[in-house]
C-alpha cells in the first residue's frame, strides 16, 4: 500500500493524469489521504491534478484534499476547489465540513460549506445550523440544510413558503424542495398547481420572443424530480397542458398531509 501511495504522489507531481488515474481507481478510497498530501505540494498544476482525481474518486480523504485546496494561495485551485464542495457527501466528513466553514471567509464558499451540511451532517451538526441562521449571509442555506436533516421548524418554514403568494417566492420553494429530496413535501404543492403566472423563461435570448414556464409547470417538473411518475413524461422545464397540470393536481389531492404548514 505504502509503495503504491508513493508512485501515486510520483505521478501526481509529475503531472501524469492518465497514470495517477489508473492507480487512483486500483486503490479506491484509501487513496484519498494520499491526494491530501499531494494536493499540499508546491506546484500548482500538481494540486490541480490531485483535485480533479478527487473528484473522480469520492471518499472521506478525497473531501478533505477538496477542503484543504479552499484557502490555496493559487486563485484557480481555490475556484476549483471551491465547485467541488459538492462531492463532500460522507457523515464522516461532517466534522471537516464544520472546520473549514471556521476558516472560510468567503460568502459563497461559506453558503457552499453551510448547504453540504445538509448532505453530509446530522443531529451534532443541526445546533450549528440554527445558530447560523442567524448570520444573513448565510442565513438562506443554514435553513435549506436543516431541512434537510429533517428539521420540524426549518421543514415548516419551507411548507410556508410553499404557500406565499409571491410567484418568485413560490418557485424559489419548489427548487428547495427538490433539494431537499422529501417526496411527502409534493403534498403541500397545490397552490403552486394552480398557480398559472409566468415564472422562469424556457427560450433562450436569440429565439424570439421569450417563452416562460409557468409555476405550475415549476412544480410538475419538481414533483418529477422527487420521484413522481405521470402519464406523460417530465425530462426538463417546459409548458404543459392544461390536462396534464390537473393529472398533477388530483395527484396532490389525494395525498395525506402529515401537520398543518402553522402548526
Amino acid at each position: 500500500m505504502q509503495e503504491a501511495a508513493n508512485q501515486l504522489k510520483l505521478l501526481l507531481m509529475a503531472g501524469n493524469k492518465d497514470a495517477a488515474g489508473v492507480l487512483l481507481r486500483s486503490l479506491g478510497a484509501q487513496a484519498g489521504d494520499t491526494l491530501l498530501e499531494a494536493s499540499g505540494g508546491q506546484r500548482a498544476p500538481a494540486r490541480t491534478l490531485a483535485l480533479e482525481l478527487a473528484a473522480e474518486n469520492p471518499s472521506p480523504g478525497s473531501c478533505r484534499t477538496i477542503l484543504a485546496r479552499l484557502s490555496d494561495s493559487n486563485a484557480s485551485v481555490r475556484s476549483l476547489a471551491g465547485n467541488l464542495i459538492g462531492q463532500c457527501r460522507d457523515r464522516q466528513n461532517a466534522p471537516d465540513l464544520t472546520h473549514a466553514l471556521e476558516q472560510e471567509k468567503e460568502p459563497a464558499t461559506r453558503r457552499a460549506l453551510v448547504g453540504q451540511l445538509g448532505v453530509a451532517g446530522g443531529p451534532d451538526q443541526i445546533p450549528l445550523l440554527r445558530r447560523l441562521t442567524r448570520q444573513p449571509s448565510v442565513a438562506g442555506a443554514a435553513w435549506l440544510a436543516l431541512a434537510q436533516l429533517g428539521d420540524a421548524q426549518a421543514r415548516r418554514q419551507l411548507i410556508e413558503r410553499l404557500q406565499d403568494p409571491d410567484a418568485q417566492a413560490r418557485t424559489g420553494a419548489l427548487r428547495d424542495s427538490i433539494a431537499v429530496r422529501d417526496a411527502q413535501l409534493a403534498a403541500w404543492f397545490g397552490p403552486a398547481l394552480a398557480d398559472w403566472r409566468d415564472a422562469v423563461p424556457i427560450t433562450g435570448p436569440h429565439e424570439g420572443p421569450t417563452v416562460y414556464a409557468r409555476v405550475c409547470d415549476f412544480a410538475v417538473l419538481a414533483m418529477a424530480q422527487l420521484g413522481y411518475r405521470f402519464s406523460f413524461p417530465v425530462e426538463f422545464l417546459e409548458r404543459l397542458s392544461l390536462e396534464q397540470i390537473e393529472e398533477a393536481r388530483a395527484m396532490v389531492d389525494a395525498m395525506p398531509r402529515e401537520m398543518r404548514p402553522n402548526a
